[in-house]
């Protein structure tokens, strides 16, 4: 999981309704004490939602093939290079990189996002675990 004391970092998470997008901000003043805070914007403006703490994952700004921003725990896939794995965010070096289940690391700088599918996050996918 990413760096939870970073500010205004966008990200997911999920609510009680499901997953939503926008921007992590862990110690809002109104709400303090109740949980992670996501900040979504939509047509109607801002809107604060309360998140699990345990499924708040950093965006890395990256799109796979279809267009989707993609997330740490994300599990993706890219069948030309044979690389199936979970992405994840190193806060050591502020990166993002799939690992697989062997271990190996396959850096976005060697491989494009662009070709990478999403099908499903660590998180509410473990049944996919075992595959990648």
């Amino acid at each position: 999981m990413a760096d939870m004391n970073a500010k205004h970092l966008m990200c997911r998470g999920k609510a009680k309704f499901g997953w939503v997008e926008g921007y992590f901000l862990p110690y809002y003043p109104e709400m303090r004490g109740e949980g992670p805070v996501i900040i979504s914007y939509g047509f109607d403006g801002c809107v604060k939602i309360m998140v699990d703490a345990e499924t708040v994952t950093a965006c890395s700004g990256l799109t796979s093939a279809t267009g989707k921003l993609i997330y740490d725990q994300d599990i993706v896939i890219n069948k030309s290079k044979s690389v199936a794995g979970i992405v994840e965010f190193s806060a050591e070096d502020g990166t993002f990189a799939v690992i697989n289940k062997e271990g190996e690391v396959f850096s976005f700088g060697d491989i494009e996002s662009e070709d990478f599918y999403i099908v499903g996050n660590s998180i509410d996918n473990q049944d996919y675990l075992e595959f990648v």
